[in-house]
């Protein structure tokens, strides 16, 4: 009995997923490309080389995002429609049975998801593959009209400009001992499919027979970034040619349609990018609902020694440069970091480069200068900014060699994305931020902590309250959170960015959740909202405090009781509390 063959599959990477796709078109292969990351999958269906069809385990969001954006659903019936689901119903197949979708605009949602699909892996960091051949099946047979207009190319290019970063991509474009770029024969009809923009557009004419990398860049003025990018697309595909003794070995073992692990390999060496570690947790799927905020790893304005300020910082989005001794000073700070991580592995110090770069560039913007994103940057837009930007970060704060002082830059940001995010996402809280953000009194980020940016507020007595809210506010001194906590929800309505108002529904939803009712999901949510809009709103910060203290959790108290006691500086609970977790006698009591 013959021996059955071996699965192809191997550690996956953002260069070896491009290769290994384009490979499988080029050899016209059949069967399913899986990839998995941590937790997560996801599988492509492929015919004769086309992807088909594509399926991962957060398909329902992926079809839900789609219905929500075309229109063919409203947002809030969705959502209501699938918090009545089982934990085993498929989306689709519910909306199917309940009517609000029939089968022929299901499966068009579904075909739409397959482009995207293709590209979502990209945004997978490491990971491992395998691809189960079918090659035997009859494609004769098959009516080749049934197969979706897919281009595998265009959904791996969109994905690349969403994920590759050009710290990643620009070494490999600009390597002078790989020679200048020459196209090859297939690039003229494969570049109309990527739907390329002006000035990309006349790509294939101003590459001509072949050119210089720096003759390139002069004949098309990109600003965008992505002329880099897709110089760098094109060599991970094959379609333009440089080092030709590599390219000729991998492109021959790929039209082969086999070893597709070592043809990867062979046509893209390392050009710096850190190998895959299957000891460092995998990230998440490219184009995924963002993670829950309940319990953010990261700590927003991590306390601590202050770190460099950013080199743009932005104060109610006025742009200052900063000169003088200060900019000496941070600078100097900066080179005597550096030379300290040149101590550390290549790999880490490459992350903390980025890290430090990252944080001066983003803190100290508005939320929408944080995400590198315009005013008036739609939904989707946002989602995929904030995906981008957190999957290399959270990635970062788990390198468990990073120094301490990189560490807690990205925990800075990573908590400053979380909350940009919960405020840009929601529509009334966006609506809120941009009025405040019009009038000038927006809060921003800064790496040194906000209370450096934003004028002190105190606590609002109950002769500023609305009746309501102080009415709410004697239930909660009695004890009665729960009625307290409707009374909330309710002024919300009319309030939805009030940090008092905030501040108490947080803490009236963690207190009904910990005594075992109903109360509302995420109460750290609403007090770290409560923040976001009034760094210093005394009962967002106590609350947040007296919350890590129930949950045991000693850096969190530290972090809150700092900013408590910053705010008021003789908050005798603050003080008792810090000094006993500093000493690590953190108790529930």
């Amino acid at each position: 009995m013959a021996a059955k063959e071996a699965t192809p599959g191997g550690p996956h990477t953002r260069r070896g997923y491009i290769a290994l796709v384009y490979g499988l078109q080029k050899a016209r292969r059949t069967g399913i490309l899986e990839v998995r990351s941590a937790r997560h999958w996801r599988r492509l269906y492929v015919i004769d080389g086309v992807p088909c069809w594509s399926a991962s385990d957060r398909i329902d969001d992926e079809l839900a995002r789609s219905l929500v954006q075309s229109g063919a659903i409203r947002e809030k019936e969705l959502s209501q429609f699938r918090r009545e689901l089982g934990p085993y119903d498929g989306l689709g197949k519910a909306l199917l049975a309940a009517g609000k979708l029939d089968g022929s605009s299901l499966a068009e949602h579904r075909l739409m998801l397959v482009e995207p699909g293709v590209g979502a892996p990209v945004g997978w960091d490491r990971g491992d593959w395998s691809f189960t051949a079918r090659d035997g099946l009859p494609l004769d047979a098959l009516d080749p009209g049934l197969l979706p207009p897919v281009s595998a190319l265009r959904g791996l290019w969109e994905a690349v400009c969403h994920f590759v970063r050009m710290d990643e991509a620009l070494p490999a474009v600009v390597d002078t001992a790989a020679g200048p770029l020459r196209p090859e024969p297939g690039l003229t009809r494969t570049l109309p499919t990527l739907g390329l923009k002006d000035p990309l557009d006349g790509f294939a004419a101003s590459l001509g027979e072949g050119i210089a990398v720096d003759a390139l860049f002069k004949k098309i003025p990109d600003r965008s970034g992505h002329l880099v990018l897709l110089v760098w697309f094109l060599q991970m595909v094959g379609l333009i040619r440089r080092d030709e003794a590599a390219m000729e070995q991998g492109l021959l073992k790929l039209a082969e349609g086999r070893d597709l692990l070592s043809a990867s390999a062979l046509m893209w060496p390392d050009y710096g990018e850190p190998s895959p570690d299957s000891s460092q947790p995998a990230q998440g799927p490219a184009g995924r609902v963002s993670p829950p905020v309940k319990a953010p790893k990261a700590k927003a304005q991590a306390a601590g020694p202050k770190v460099a300020p950013s080199a743009r910082k932005a104060v109610q989005g006025q742009g200052t440069r900063r000169t003088g001794s200060r900019a000496e000073g941070t600078f100097a700070h900066e080179n005597r970091r550096a030379k300290k991580s040149k101590g550390l592995g290549k790999e880490v110090e490459h992350l903390a480069r980025l890290i430090r770069t990252a944080h001066r560039h983003r803190m100290g913007q508005d939320f929408y200068g944080f995400l590198d994103l315009a005013r008036t940057a739609d939904g989707g837009e946002i989602q995929d900014a904030y995906d981008r930007l957190t999957r290399g970060w959270q990635a970062a704060a788990s390198n468990s060699g990073l120094p301490e002082e990189d560490r807690r830059l990205v925990d800075e940001l990573n908590a400053a994305a979380i909350l940009v995010w919960q405020t840009l996402s929601d529509a009334r809280q966006r609506d809120e931020y941009d009025s405040r953000l019009a009038a000038g009194t927006a809060p921003v980020l800064s790496g040194g902590g906000q209370e450096d940016l934003l004028p002190p507020t105190s606590a609002l007595g109950e002769g500023d309250l609305l009746p309501e809210h102080a009415k709410a506010r004697k239930l909660m001194e009695r004890g009665n959170f729960r009625e307290a906590l409707l009374m909330l929800e309710d002024l919300r309505e009319g309030q939805p960015s009030s940090p008092e108002v905030l501040a108490d529904l947080g803490w009236c939803a963690w207190r009904t959740k910990h005594m075992g009712g109903d109360g509302n999901d995420g109460p750290e949510d609403f007090l770290l909202l409560a923040h976001t809009f009034e760094p210093r709103c005394v009962r967002a910060l106590e609350f947040l405090a007296r919350i890590a203290k129930e949950k045991q959790d000693l850096a969190k108290l530290k972090t809150w009781t700092k900013r408590l006691i910053a705010v008021v500086p003789d908050h005798a609970w603050a003080k008792s509390e810090l000094k006993k977790a500093s000493a690590g006698r953190g108790s529930r009591k």
